[in-house]
C-alpha cells in the first residue's frame, strides 16, 4: 500500500507539475500585450492626422481667399499705394538752385471699379511770398479737385471710382517762392487706392471630406469641425 501511495503522490505531483507548466505558457503573451493595441492605436493616429488635415484646409482656404481679393488690384493700384501709402510731402525747400518753382507729378492707369481715397493738407506762408498746392485730375475732369495756400491754410479729402478701364489718374504737388527763399509754404498728400468690388468675405466656400462624416455640418461661418472616420 506504501508504495501505490508513493507512486499517487508521484502521479500527483506530476499532473500539478504538468499544471504549472501549462498556466506559465500562457501566462507569457502577457508580455507582448502591447502588439494587441497597435490597430487601435493606430486608429487613434489617423483621425488625429485627419483633424489636423482639417485645421489646415480652413486655414489654407481662408488664406487663399484673401490672397484673391488682394490680387484683384491693378499693378497701377498698387504702385499709386506704394508711392502714396506713407504720404509724401513737398516744401519750398525742395525747389532746386535759383528756381521759383518746382512741382512733382504722378500718373496711373486705374482699372474700372478701383477706388482712390486721398487726404492733403496746406500750410499757409505767413510771410505771403512761398505758397503751395495739390492738383488731382483725370482723362475727364481737369481739374477733379486742387487747393492752394495762397487763400490760406487747408485740408481737403475725398475719394475717386474708376469709372472705365484703363483712365488716367494723375496728382501734383507744387511749390512756389518769389526770390530765393528756403521756407514758408508746404503741402502733403496721402492717397491709397482699393478696389471697390472687391470681397472683404474670407469665408470658405464649401469643405468636402473623401470619406467620413463633417460635425457640424458646413456652414461658410464655422472654422472648426470634427471628421468620423470610423
Amino acid at each position: 500500500m506504501q508504495g501505490r501511495t508513493r507512486r499517487h503522490k508521484a502521479a500527483i505531483n506530476g499532473i500539478d507539475s504538468r499544471a504549472q507548466a501549462k498556466v506559465g505558457v500562457r501566462v507569457r503573451p502577457e508580455a507582448g500585450a502591447a502588439f494587441i493595441c497597435l490597430p487601435a492605436m493606430l486608429v487613434q493616429l489617423l483621425y488625429a492626422f485627419r483633424q489636423l488635415i482639417l485645421v489646415f484646409l480652413v486655414s489654407t482656404g481662408a488664406l487663399l481667399t484673401t490672397t484673391s481679393a488682394e490680387a484683384a488690384l491693378s499693378t497701377e493700384c498698387q504702385k499709386l499705394n506704394t508711392d502714396f501709402g506713407s504720404g509724401r510731402s513737398l516744401t519750398v525747400a525742395n525747389i532746386p538752385g535759383a528756381a521759383t518753382n518746382t512741382t512733382s507729378s504722378w500718373s496711373y492707369s486705374l482699372s474700372a471699379g478701383e477706388k482712390v481715397t486721398w487726404q492733403s493738407t496746406g500750410t499757409q506762408d505767413p510771410g505771403g511770398t512761398t505758397s503751395a498746392l495739390f492738383r488731382i485730375f483725370t482723362d475727364t475732369t481737369d481739374p477733379y479737385v486742387d487747393a492752394d495756400t495762397t487763400t490760406g491754410s487747408f485740408s481737403r479729402s475725398g475719394t475717386y471710382t474708376v469709372a472705365s478701364g484703363g483712365e488716367g489718374f494723375y496728382l501734383d504737388l507744387e511749390v512756389t517762392r518769389n526770390t530765393n527763399e528756403t521756407s514758408g509754404a508746404s503741402v502733403t498728400m496721402t492717397a491709397t487706392c482699393s478696389s471697390a468690388t472687391a470681397s472683404t468675405n474670407a469665408n470658405l466656400a464649401s469643405l468636402t471630406l473623401s470619406s467620413g462624416t463633417l460635425s457640424p455640418s458646413f456652414a461658410s461661418a464655422t472654422t472648426s469641425y470634427t471628421a468620423s472616420v470610423g
